[in-house]
């Protein structure tokens, strides 16, 4: 086999095909696989060179996972629609993450938003009485506090306890009787 220079797309086409060859390649890995590789501008033109384990193309696993009802002869024009949707989406999602913030009020609100969100989601759960503070004094001193509890909260190591753990209710398998 010939080497050839990396690239970003023969990179992308060694994860796309390795992945599917492991039978791990799902939609949504190979969308989010996509998108990753899109930030680096690989040309998706490229004829692929590789092949999986039983003879496909990228082309034609990309069709395949993306569009199964797709007939695979039409499996380069699949591919491309499937590339420019997504690439399209990413760098779309990219050039909104622009350096300039016009309003530093509504980010600080949105941090704010995004931090009470990642405290729910991480089980981790903050008593405000029930209602949101409306910018009275009082509701700005709470807000205070609790901010310097959170910041005393996370600097201490997480305990992780909303994780998964295959064996917390763990028992011995049951004996058959013969």
């Amino acid at each position: 086999m010939p080497k050839t220079s990396v690239t970003p797309f023969s990179l992308a086409e060694r994860a796309i095909i390795n992945l599917y060859d492991g039978g791990v390649l799902s939609p949504a890995v190979l969308e989010r696989l996509i998108a990753a590789f899109a930030l680096a501008n690989p040309q998706w033109d490229t004829e692929p060179i590789e092949r999986t384990v039983d003879g496909r193309s990228l082309h034609e696993v990309v069709a395949l996972t993306m569009l199964p009802g797709e007939s695979l002869r039409s499996a380069r024009k699949s591919f491309m629609s499937v590339i420019e949707h997504i690439a399209g989406a990413a760098t779309m999602k990219n050039a909104r993450r622009g350096p300039a913030k016009e309003e530093p009020e509504d980010s600080a609100e949105e941090e704010r938003d995004s931090a009470e969100l990642e405290q729910q989601l991480s089980g981790r759960t903050r008593s405000t009485g029930g209602k949101r503070s409306t910018g009275s004094t009082g509701g700005a001193a709470r807000e205070r506090k609790s901010k310097a509890k959170e910041d005393e909260t996370s600097a201490r190591p997480q305990t992780n306890s909303a994780t998964f753990n295959l064996l917390l209710n763990a028992a011995a398998p049951r004996k058959s009787r013969r």
